[in-house]
């Protein structure tokens, strides 16, 4: 899988030599390698350009990369063992993510290394989320399920939910 975000490529598995870059007959200026994304698990920080990345696999599940360098700056594993399917920034450091096998979201400081609050065992996987800022909501969407949270300080409050 490849993704494009600009000429910045993410290369997870490839077999063939990466492909030029569609923007002004551009070839990618940085490639990493690594994460296994799926979904809409790739963000970037617009104040900081950290990248979040979020991975399907038991290992290596969250990181936050550098974008000027390419380097890797942090690795997170979630306490419950969780395939990711989303991830998204919700401030600098703090990102929220979403997955399979545990059907959880988890608000997580990437800094700290630990997790901040969340939602567990829900009754399907996530397959999406997102955070609107100005009205600081997330939402999540597990299943047949929309849940909507309002987020105070770290945590998730006000959690609602709606079948679909």
């Amino acid at each position: 899988m490849v993704m494009r975000l600009g000429c910045l490529l993410f290369a997870t598995t490839l077999l063939t030599p990466p492909p030029s870059c569609p923007v002004a007959g551009m070839t990618p200026f940085r490639r990493i390698s690594g994460p296994h994304i799926c979904g809409d698990a790739l963000d970037i920080d617009p104040n900081t350009h950290d990248i979040l990345t979020g991975s399907w696999s038991y290992s290596d599940t969250l990181q936050v990369w550098d974008f000027a360098s390419g380097k890797l700056l942090s690795t997170f594993q979630p306490t419950l063992q969780c395939k990711v399917y989303a991830a998204c920034w919700l401030r600098p450091g703090v990102a929220i993510v979403g997955g399979t096998q545990a059907h959880l979201t988890v608000v997580v400081d990437t800094k700290a290394n630990k997790e901040l609050g969340g939602m567990k065992d829900l009754e399907h996987s996530v397959y999406g989320l997102d955070y609107h800022q100005r009205s600081n909501t997330i939402a999540v969407a597990a299943g047949n399920k929309l849940y909507s949270s309002v987020v105070l300080g770290s945590t998730l409050q006000a959690l609602h939910s709606r079948d679909h």
